[in-house]
C-alpha cells in the first residue's frame, strides 16, 4: 500500500489537497477495496467475480421532549445496521456497477420521528439489489411525556430484508429503566456474528464492537443532564444513543453511523499473450558459431527456448544456439504464463544445418572413430583417411627458422597451433612470436587447405626447433 500527496493550484493561487492510496500486488485476485460512501466502480480489465460485504447504516437514537411536568423524556436507543456477504458477484470489465452505501440515521425530525440507517448494497443497476443488501438498522423511539418519566423503546436489530450468501443482524438499541438516561445504540453486525446490543439500560452506554462491526453511540452525555444523544464513535453503522430530554425543550438522538463496503477481487480471466520469435536466417552450417536467439512474450514474462535435436543444434545459457551437426532441428519458444496470463501459443522454427563449405571430419573420415594419426592426416593435407599427408618442407638462414606445411583451415573443430624451442623440453607459441602467411603457391590443393608458411626468429639460439600441434574438439 503505498500514499502520495496530489495538489492543484487555482489562478488564485489557492492550493488544495489530497491523498491517492496505491494498492500493488503481483496478482489482482484478492485485492480488496473498501468504500465509505456511495459512488460507482468500474471492473478492471480481466476481473469476472467479487466477493461483496456491506454493513447497513445504524438508527438514530430517539429524542425526546417533556410535557408540562416535571418528569423527563427518554428516547430509545438507534439499531446497529446488519451485515450481508456475497461470495461472488458476476462482473464484466469496462462496465459501471453501483455501490450505495447506506446514511446513517438523522435525528433532528420536528416531528420526533423514528429514523432508521440506509441499507448499502451493490448492483449492476442503480436500484437496491436482489442478491445482497445489507439492512440498516431501526430507529430508536422517541417520546413526548406529560405526566410521568416516560421511555422510548430501542430499535430492534434484525436480518429481516437482508440478502447474501451470509447474513447477520445489528445488535437492538436500549430501552432505557433509569430516569437519567436514554437508552445506548446497539453495535451493528460484524463478519461473523451479530451485533451486541447494550450490556446495561442504566447507564445509557453503548454497544461494544464485534470484530468486522461498529460500536453503538452513547445516550445522553451524563447522568442528571439534558443532553442529545451521541453518536457511534467508530464504523460502520452502529446506532445512535438516545436522548433525555428534562425541559420542554426537544432533544435530539444521536445520529447512526453510515454504513460501509467492501469489494475484493474473486476472479481473474487471465490474459491472452504471444511469442515473438523467429531464425533469420533459419539455416547454419557446420562450425557456424554459436547465435544468440531474441524471443520474447508480449506479456513481459520469460520465453523457454528448446531444440527437438540434440545432434544437430542445441540452446545453452536460455537463448544460445549452438550448432553441432548436419539435420534438422525443430527450435520451440513457449511460454507458460503465470497468475494473470494464459500460456502463450508456441512458435515453431525448423533449422536446416549443413556441412561446412570445406570438408568435416565426419565426411572425410566417412564418421569413422577419432584417432590421433587420423587427426594429424585430416589437419595435415590428406584428401582422406588413407591417402598421405602434404609435404612438409624446411629453409633455415642464418637468422629464420620455416617450415611450410598444407593445412585444413575451414572447420574450426580443428585447431592448429605452431611452436618453437631452443630446447626440445619447452616448446612455445608466443616466445618468440612465429610469423604465419600463406604461401605464394597454393597450386594442387583440395576443399578447405591452405599452403601457410611458419617462421620464427633463430635469434642467438645455437638451436631453434619449430613443431605444428593439431588439435580436434568433436
Amino acid at each position: 500500500m503505498y500514499s502520495v500527496t496530489l495538489s492543484a493550484t487555482n489562478g488564485s493561487d489557492r492550493t488544495g489537497y489530497a491523498t491517492l492510496t496505491i494498492q500493488v500486488g503481483t496478482s489482482l485476485s484478492n485485492l480488496s477495496t473498501t468504500f465509505g460512501g456511495s459512488t460507482t466502480w468500474v471492473c478492471p480489465a480481466n476481473v469476472t467475480a467479487v466477493q461483496v460485504e456491506a454493513w447497513g447504516a445504524g438508527g438514530a437514537g430517539g429524542g425526546g421532549v417533556r410535557g408540562s411536568t416535571s418528569k423527563s423524556a427518554m428516547g430509545g436507543g438507534g439499531a446497529g445496521g446488519g451485515y450481508a456477504k456475497l461470495n461472488s458477484f458476476p462482473v464484466i470489465p469496462g462496465n459501471t456497477y453501483y455501490i450505495n452505501v447506506g446514511k446513517g440515521g438523522v435525528s433532528g425530525t420536528s416531528n420526533l420521528a423514528t429514523v432508521p440507517g440506509g441499507d448499502s448494497w451493490f448492483n449492476a443497476n442503480n436500484v437496491p439489489s436482489t442478491q445482497i443488501l445489507a439492512k440498516g438498522g431501526a430507529g430508536g423511539q422517541s417520546i413526548v411525556n406529560n405526566n410521568a418519566d416516560t421511555f422510548g423503546l430501542g430499535g430492534v436489530g434484525t436480518a429481516v430484508g437482508s440478502i447474501g450468501s451470509l447474513v447477520y443482524p445489528g445488535g437492538s438499541g436500549a430501552t432505557s429503566t433509569l430516569n437519567s438516561f436514554g437508552g445506548g445504540g446497539g453495535g451493528s453486525a460484524g463478519t461473523a456474528s451479530a451485533g451486541n446490543t447494550p450490556a446495561s439500560t442504566i447507564d445509557g452506554l453503548g454497544a461494544l464492537a464485534v470484530a468486522g462491526g461498529g460500536g453503538g453511540g452513547n445516550a445522553n452525555a451524563s447522568a442528571g443532564s439534558s443532553g442529545d444523544g451521541q453518536s457511534p464513535t467508530g464504523a460502520p453503522g452502529g446506532g445512535g444513543g438516545g436522548a433525555r430530554a428534562a425541559s420542554t425543550t426537544q432533544r435530539y438522538g444521536g445520529n447512526g453511523a453510515d454504513g460501509q463496503v467492501i469489494l475484493t477481487v474473486q476472479s481473474v480471466a487471465k490474459i491472452p499473450q504471444t511469442i515473438t520469435f523467429g531464425l533469420d536466417p533459419a539455416t547454419a552450417k557446420v562450425g557456424d558459431v554459436a547465435r544468440t536467439l531474441i524471443a520474447s512474450s508480449s506479456s513481459g514474462l520469460s520465453v523457454t527456448l528448446a531444440s527437438s535435436a540434440s545432434n544437430v543444434a542445441t540452446i545453452t545459457s536460455g537463448n544460445t544456439l549452438n550448432i553441432v551437426g548436419v539435420g534438422t532441428a525443430t527450435i520451440t519458444a513457449t511460454q507458460t504464463g503465470d497468475g494473470n496470463y494464459e500460456a502463450a501459443m508456441p512458435v515453431s522454427v525448423i533449422l536446416t544445418v549443413s556441412a561446412s563449405s570445406g570438408t568435416t571430419f565426419a565426411s572425410w573420415s566417412g564418421n569413422a572413430t577419432v584417432t590421433s594419426d587420423f587427426v594429424s592426416r585430416y589437419a595435415f593435407g590428406a584428401t582422406d583417411t588413407t591417402s598421405a599427408t602434404k609435404g612438409m618442407t624446411t629453409s633455415i638462414t642464418a637468422t629464420t627458422l620455416s617450415l611450410t606445411a598444407v593445412v585444413r583451415a575451414d572447420d574450426p573443430r580443428l585447431v592448429i597451433t605452431p611452436k618453437s624451442a631452443s630446447t626440445l623440453g619447452t616448446w612455445s607459441a608466443t616466445d618468440p612470436v612465429i610469423s604465419v602467411v600463406n604461401a605464394a603457391d597454393q597450386t594442387g590443393l583440395g576443399t578447405g587447405l591452405v599452403r601457410k608458411v611458419y617462421s620464427v626468429e633463430r635469434g642467438i639460439d645455437s638451436k631453434r626447433f619449430l613443431k605444428l600441434e593439431a588439435v580436434y574438439t568433436p
